[in-house]
């Protein structure tokens, strides 16, 4: 119930301030202002919200990013929840931005999150503007704009204890298109800090591993759809070791909270 009043009460309302204060205007006249100068302000708001949520991240290979480096990259990472993207962007050490389905645009945080990022959204019902969307993306690597963020799964895992969902080859034509470097990521508890009343007290334990960094040598012999079974292997594997040490902390009789999992989503 302590967190459910502290997100009422302290979160909610500065989220409102922010709103009004800068959002809203950033989102708006977002090409009058820097990229550097937007991304400052969004991610001092995620790391608020991370705060005032309750939560905890457990962060394993950080340092694998080569932020020296001003070659941009692209990260792929599994998908539990809205907040996945804001945890990047709080631990980012220079702007980025991330793709999302096209309802996230109504959402008054994230939706504006992003739009003020240049962020990206897709139609799962319509290839003609996924494949758009993709090039948009491609040519923003090349042009070597920002870092972007993508999870390939195409929709967040509502059963988390389930595994990973099957991963979209599509977006792997990405990395073989402009040879970037990708670095595959995995993120497991997202799924909880939002659900104040099934998790009333308790701090959110966040897992966010950085599994590998794959260069063009890594991949580029590569189909989209090897090259994607392939990260999917990668991903599942450290998926499945983040989802024990989960157990384990929460004492988490699977069963019982795969149900519970179905009747709150």
């Amino acid at each position: 119930m302590i967190r459910l009043i502290v997100a009422i009460f302290v979160l909610v309302p500065k989220i409102i301030y922010w709103y009004f204060s800068w959002i809203l205007y950033y989102s708006i006249k977002k090409d009058k202002i820097p990229l550097e100068q937007r991304f400052a302000k969004v991610q001092y708001a995620c790391i608020q919200v991370i705060k005032y949520l309750n939560i905890k991240i457990d962060v394993h290979g950080l340092e694998k990013f080569n932020v020296n480096d001003e070659n941009k990259y692209l990260i792929m990472c599994n998908h539990q929840s809205m907040i996945d993207p804001l945890i990047f962007i709080a631990l980012a050490s220079r702007p980025m931005s991330f793709v999302a389905k096209k309802e996230v645009m109504k959402y008054p945080f994230v939706g504006r999150v992003l739009k003020i990022l240049d962020g990206k959204t897709l139609d799962r019902n319509d290839l003609k503007s996924q494949v758009k969307t993709i090039l948009e993306i491609e040519k923003s690597l090349k042009n070597n704009e920002i870092d972007w963020l993508i999870f390939p799964e195409g929709k967040r895992q509502k059963s988390p204890y389930d595994g990973i969902l099957t991963i979209h080859h599509g977006t792997f034509k990405i990395p073989l298109n402009t040879s970037k470097d990708l670095y595959v990521c995995n993120l497991f508890g997202t799924f909880r800090p939002l659900q104040f009343l099934r998790y009333q007290n308790i701090k959110s334990l966040i897992q966010l591993n950085i599994d590998q960094k794959l260069t063009i040598d890594d991949y580029k012999e590569f189909k989209s759809t090897d090259f994607a079974n392939y990260v999917a292997n990668i991903m599942s594997d450290v998926y499945n070791e983040q989802k024990e040490v989960d157990i384990k902390k929460y004492k988490v009789k699977i069963k019982k909270e795969k149900k519970k999992l179905k009747k709150a989503s």
